[in-house]
């Protein structure tokens, strides 16, 4: 671990390469919510002057024409891809993406398009965390129970007690992102509560983490811990209702940057943080993600409970200058 000159800790393993950047065009296709928030147009501050391009491609119609073919490309495709299952105008902007990577074989797409898909279906990234989870065990990760409730009948005790699954209980849409439903999600104390929701959800097992969790974004081999607010025990929660619901973006605000002591920066069995997010990023397939970490109340282990292509990376300390050199170091 390492301490930067901004006093938050960052998790470092293996080196960036040390090559040179050569003649590189580095190329964005963002929706402008997001590459006003990420302000991608500062790579250009990190390039020796003639050796680097950096160039914006319209994301609902990407050309090369003017700027020429990037020899890397980030594109966040997520709210696109969620989109283009019901509605016309976002399959066709999804046909050029598709068209556009078979007309230029050689860039380098992070991440393709397959690999965000996944991302965007909580079935299947569940699924891909249990993986991860088994893999990770023995640095004390638990993969917590859960199933898809497909109609009415799966939200009965009956069957949640056969999924080995109980109350309070996590209720999400299965959808990830791209919608409001997506970010609607509650912990459920009872089976009245789930009148507030439409199957199909998934239905996941809440564990005490002391109202943290762990924002972890990852940049190639760079890692960065952010602690941010989550949902308190629930000894201390309010249960007169029948659901704790809520808009999973609200919980943002920053509990600062103090970490832990240098040598145990989270409360994690030695090698854990590495071990995770190198079997993640395998699993995925993706070098620019985030993930959700949770350490369950009074022990070492902890839960992966969501993950991110390309996430905001609110508070990852000299992010542009990381993101370019992972860029560069990541030519064809």
């Amino acid at each position: 671990w390492r301490e930067d000159k901004e006093g938050s800790w960052r998790r470092l393993w293996g080196t960036m390469s040390s090559r040179g950047e050569g003649n590189i065009h580095i190329a964005y296709a963002l929706s402008e919510k997001k590459g006003n928030a990420i302000q991608m147009g500062k790579l250009k501050e990190y390039g020796a002057e003639g050796q680097v391009r950096v160039s914006r491609l319209d994301l609902e119609n990407p050309q090369v024409e003017d700027a020429g073919t990037p020899d890397v490309l980030v594109v966040k495709m997520t709210d696109i891809l969620v989109r283009s299952k019901h509605d016309d105008e976002a399959k066709q902007v999804l046909d050029r993406w598709e068209r556009f990577a078979q007309l230029y074989p050689a860039v380098d797409f992070v991440e393709p398009i397959s690999v965000q898909r996944v991302v965007t279906d909580r079935v299947v990234v569940g699924e891909k965390l249990a993986k991860v989870h088994e893999v990770a065990r023995g640095v004390g990760a638990v993969n917590p129970a859960a199933y898809v409730a497909s109609s009415q009948d799966d939200l009965s005790s009956a069957r949640m007690e056969k999924e080995n699954v109980r109350f309070p209980v996590m209720c999400k849409s299965i959808t990830a992102c791209g919608t409001r439903e997506s970010h609607h999600m509650g912990l459920v104390f009872r089976a009245s509560g789930f009148a507030k929701f439409q199957p199909p959800v998934l239905l996941q097992n809440f564990h005490d983490h002391d109202g943290i969790i762990y924002k972890v974004f990852v940049i190639g081999n760079i890692t960065h811990v952010v602690r941010r607010t989550s949902i308190a025990n629930t000894v201390d929660l309010e249960q007169s209702d029948d659901v704790f619901a809520f808009n999973s973006q609200g919980f943002n605000r920053n509990l600062g940057e103090e970490l832990g002591s240098p040598a145990s920066p989270l409360p994690l069995k030695e090698g854990a943080l590495e071990t995770v997010t190198t079997v993640l990023s395998q699993a995925f397939q993706m070098r620019l993600f985030g993930f959700d970490l949770i350490v369950h109340s009074q022990s070492e282990h902890f839960s992966i409970i969501d993950v991110n292509f390309f996430p905001g990376y609110v508070g990852f300390p000299n992010f542009h200058e990381t993101l370019y050199q992972f860029l560069v170091n990541n030519k064809r």
